[in-house]
């Protein structure tokens, strides 16, 4: 329902990133050679190379590195100034929340859309381990799609049941709609 809210060139640049996401299907933290990108792998192209990183290599945990790929692969138009780039989940969820970009699981008046990051707490400790996109919400059944980055080493569409108790909340990027501009 949220959805059909939107203005279309907001519906069209998510559906746009989520394309950009799905054309990594089954990659194992490479960065698939449809893409023209220098670097090998996700958290590679997020820390401008692994040399001078201790620490950093193709198993470093790349859930977020994916998402801040895939949206630094939209074009300018796409948001209002840059998109989220984050490394870290816990980083990455509070700079949602202090942006008031923010929405908590289970609230009727802001449900998740296609093109959301979603966060995830595994051990329900109250420290997020996760990060993906929302790929399509189902109400009549009650599941969110996600496709995530290192689900299980790979990219991977996954499904939840939208009251899962490891869902943290939602964040929202920053998209243009029809009418704003830049100055």
């Amino acid at each position: 329902e949220k959805l059909k809210e939107l203005e279309k060139p907001e519906k069209d640049a998510r559906f746009e990133f989520l394309k950009t996401l799905a054309g990594q299907l089954d990659s194992r933290g490479e960065i698939l050679p449809e893409n023209t990108s220098p670097y090998k792998y996700f958290s590679e192209w997020y820390i401008d190379r692994y040399e001078g990183h201790p620490g950093w290599n193709q198993y470093t945990p790349w859930c977020a590195c994916f998402l801040s790929w895939g949206a630094a692969q939209q074009p300018n138009e796409t948001f209002d100034g840059n998109p989220p780039r984050f490394a870290d989940v816990d980083t990455g969820m509070a700079d949602f929340q202090k942006s008031d970009k923010w929405r908590r699981p289970n609230d009727e008046k802001n449900k998740p859309i296609p093109g959301d990051y979603v966060f995830f707490d595994w051990d329900r400790d109250s420290d997020p381990d996760h990060v993906g996109a929302v790929l399509c919400v189902d109400d009549k059944d009650g599941f969110l799609y996600t496709i995530e980055g290192n689900s299980g080493g790979r990219v991977a569409v996954q499904r939840y049941d939208l009251n899962d108790k490891r869902i943290v909340g939602y964040g929202v990027l920053n998209w243009k709609t029809q009418g704003e501009t830049t100055e």
